[in-house]
């Protein structure tokens, strides 16, 4: 059976309640998930949707130290949504950078913080933004870095960028 098309999927919505879900994992590690803006636009797409925000957050969560905040950040446009998932997270050179998306790819860092996983998670999430919602995601990292448990960390971005419909 075939999934129909979602109408009218109000981002903002899922990733507050997406949020919510994972708030206990996040203080666990003293963490908190902040949002911020607002976004009342809707987008087109699959009933997966939910699973986009699930793996962005609880990657941050995941490969943020200990006492770092996760920030959400939105910014409704005329023709777009963006979401921007900030945190600290392990840095990468170029190369990884590069091909962060590719299924089984991780950074050197994270391996070093021993963080597990297996390297599929942003390559799933990148599959559902772009084949279900039409839109892009990026990565990026910035800023100095800092060491977190002999580990280099830097600011850590993905954003996302879905067509809006209304």
């Amino acid at each position: 059976m075939a999934l129909s098309p979602d109408r009218g999927i109000q981002v903002h919505n899922k990733i507050f309640k997406t949020r919510e879900s994972l708030s206990n994992r996040g203080a666990g590690k003293g963490i908190t998930i902040r949002l911020f803006g607002r976004s009342d636009g809707q987008i087109a797409g699959r009933r997966v949707f939910e699973v986009i925000p699930f793996i962005l957050i609880e990657n941050a969560i995941k490969y943020s130290p200990d006492n770092q905040p996760i920030d959400i950040i939105f910014q409704e446009m005329k023709e777009q949504i963006c979401v921007t998932f900030r945190n600290v997270g392990p840095s990468l050179d170029e190369s990884e950078i590069e091909r962060i998306f590719d299924m089984g790819r991780r950074g050197r860092n994270a391996e070093a913080a021993r963080v597990p996983g297996y390297g599929i998670g942003l390559h799933f999430a990148k599959e559902l933004v772009e084949q279900h919602h039409g839109g892009t995601i990026e990565f990026g990292q910035s800023g100095e870095v800092r060491m977190f448990t002999g580990v280099e960390h830097r600011i850590t971005e993905i954003v996302l960028k879905l067509p809006r419909v209304r």
